[in-house]
């Protein structure tokens, strides 16, 4: 869990603001309890820019300050994702030339990242010793706002042409840099290439259809200008929401994000995506991914069905079908899971989470990988006669409550990173113009989602035929492994480099040669002293000279001790069993994993597998 302080941990901080209530610059537009995770939230919007604030304000001394933007591509070019790597690299204050491996040095930052979605774009930071929070939350709002974006840089993060050995004669070319060569290798995985595929064929007539990672092909036709012009018109005031986490005072915070916003570039947000316009019937595609070559192909194949789902900003809906799918095929005893491998049709159920979240309409996935080509209508039949057998017998109440039990313990989970969790189920809602406090009071939408399946039986069956049986916006996707593919797509690349080397005059050719130079000299320069000099450190006297330390009380029973942990968990309680191994031969010790493995993962107690599985459904996480 995280860093929270336990005196004060179950109480909710008495309100700083009214609704109405100006501070900073800022209109507090509402104030709301969270009763669940002990915070109250502030929702407010800048009058001079229109920018958008959230701040949920508790007792845990983690604080989270985080910026995000809506970014949507206008091709494939990678440039959203190539802009969140440069604008990382130095700011108009902060002239270094990797501020985030500097930040990431020199602070105790519980959390330094930056995230590119389809369509935003967020930079979140987070830490436990408040002068540090402010000096990250300073550094990374400069950069964010007024980032140096050198051509260096982009070279460097995204993409350039230079000679295959900047010191030999050959005149051989190759496309280099970070962003590129991420995304080349991501092109080459399976699950990604399918990912990206759905998506794209789903949504055809939305910004969905471009890849904002980047596509390999399209990267190098990006610019260094093109990348400052998306800036400009996307990383602006009016389109920035800012998310705040933690026990600063929240005029602090106000006072924080209107001073970073007098930074921030002047320029209408952009309009949300597009929704995509249902289809009257199923689709189907069938594409190939690359494998060794020589490699081994039977028995590699996936077939994969997916729907078009609810808006993500539908929060009933998309949370009830959560649980209609954790029922399907989160366990061993989900009928659709069950009936795909029963039927030897595949090796494994793909993907292992079938609920895709991450735009502004949802996609629904299931199918099988280690499969072949030829059992695509196999695959689609089975699904598609279960789900109406399903719907037919209804589904099992056990298995629905095991399965609310399972998608409640995940949305009350306080793992590692709360506030990072937090942040992207805000994220999901608020960029659509959604309620962001819908991402925040999972208890209260569970407990009406129980209501409703208890009040309204056949309810769960409804969103069954309304979502997946009776939706014609369906597509089935094969995808082939090609041990050529690989071999054809490098013959491609180093054909098109070498016709643009056999255009370029021997001045051209300098040209590259030296810029090669010139950013390897760059990459391997240190910094100067007064350029990390900006950067902001903490002073000894800053750095906490205790520990904190987790509440622990030891006590007897049976013989035995039992070590207890009174914390704040969100409602959950964790039990963890240890067991001496002195006993036990060294030898023997490699079969332990398995043991461990097996004791979780087979029948007992005279129940066989389903029902174990079932069982540990219902009780457990």
């Amino acid at each position: 869990m995280g860093t929270r302080q336990q005196a004060s941990r179950t109480e909710i901080p008495a309100p700083r603001f009214e609704p109405g209530a100006q501070e900073a610059g800022w209109r507090i537009e509402r104030v709301l309890a969270l009763e669940e995770i002990c915070a109250r939230l502030y929702l407010a919007r800048h009058e001079a820019s229109g920018a958008r604030l959230a701040h949920v304000h508790c007792h845990d001394p983690e604080n989270l300050f985080s910026v995000g933007f809506l970014t949507p591509p206008d091709d494939s070019r990678g440039t959203p994702h190539v802009l969140e790597h440069c604008v990382l690299a130095g700011s108009e204050r902060y002239p270094v030339k990797d501020a985030f491996a500097e930040l990431d040095r020199r602070s105790l930052a519980t959390f330094l990242n930056a995230f590119t979605w389809p369509d935003r774009t967020i930079y979140p930071v987070s830490s436990a010793v408040q002068p540090d929070y402010f000096n990250l939350a300073e550094v990374y709002g400069d950069l964010v706002f007024r980032p140096l974006l050198r051509d260096e840089t982009f070279w460097q993060e995204g993409v350039h042409l230079a000679p295959r050995d900047p010191d030999g004669e050959s005149d051989e070319l190759v496309w280099a840099g970070v962003v590129y060569n991420e995304m080349r290798g991501a092109y080459s995985a399976p699950e990604e290439v399918i990912e990206r595929t759905l998506r794209q064929r789903l949504l055809p007539e939305t910004i969905y259809r471009f890849d904002s990672g980047g596509d390999p092909d399209e990267i190098p036709a990006l610019t260094a200008e093109q990348l400052r012009a998306f800036h400009r018109r996307c990383y602006t005031a009016e389109n920035a929401r800012f998310f705040l986490y933690g026990d600063v005072e929240p005029a602090r915070n106000l006072a924080l994000c209107a001073e970073l916003l007098e930074r921030a570039p002047r320029a209408a947000a952009p309009r949300l995506p597009a929704l995509q316009p249902r289809w009257s019937e199923p689709r189907q595609v069938t594409l190939r991914y690359p494998v060794a070559p020589g490699g081994e192909t039977r028995g590699r194949s996936f077939c994969v069905l997916a729907w078009l789902g609810p808006e993500t900003t539908s929060a009933e809906a998309v949370l009830a079908l959560d649980v209609v799918l954790e029922a399907l095929v989160g366990s061993a005893a989900g009928p659709l899971r069950r009936a795909l491998i029963d039927a030897g049709l595949g090796a494994d159920l793909y993907p292992s989470h079938p609920f895709d979240t991450e735009q502004r309409q949802t996609i629904v996935r299931v199918g099988l990988r280690g499969t072949e080509a030829q059992h695509a209508e196999a695959i689609e039949r089975l699904v598609l006669e279960t789900l109406e057998r399903v719907v037919r017998e209804g589904l099992d109440r056990e298995l629905v409550e095991a399965s609310l039990h399972q998608v409640e313990l995940a949305g009350r989970e306080i793992s590692q990173h709360f506030p990072v969790t937090l942040l992207t189920r805000v994220g999901r809602l608020w960029f659509y113009d959604g309620d962001p406090a819908d991402g925040l009071r999972f208890g209260e939408q569970i407990a009406r989602l129980r209501e409703r399946i208890a009040t309204e039986p056949g309810w769960l069956e409804a969103l069954i035929r309304t979502w997946l049986l009776d939706n014609p916006h369906r597509l089935r996707l094969v995808a082939e492994p090609d041990p050529e593919l690989a071999g054809r797509r490098e013959a491609a690349l180093r054909a098109r480099l070498a016709e643009i080397a056999a255009k370029l005059d021997e001045q051209e050719r300098v040209a590259l040669r030296a810029r090669a130079k010139r950013l390897r000299e760059l990459q391997q320069r240190p910094d100067p002293p007064e350029a990390l000099a900006t950067l902001p450190t903490l002073s000894p006297e800053q750095i906490p000279a205790e520990v904190r330390r987790v509440p622990t009380e030891v006590r007897e029973h049976d013989g035995l001790q039992r070590l207890e942990h009174p914390i704040f968990a969100n409602g959950m309680v964790y039990v963890g069993l240890g067991f001496p191994l002195t006993g036990v031969p060294e030898p023997e010790l490699p079969w332990l994993p398995i043991l461990g493995a097996a004791t979780t993962g087979m029948g007992a107690a005279g129940l066989d597998y389903q029902q174990m599985a079932r069982r540990l459904l219902a009780c457990t996480g």
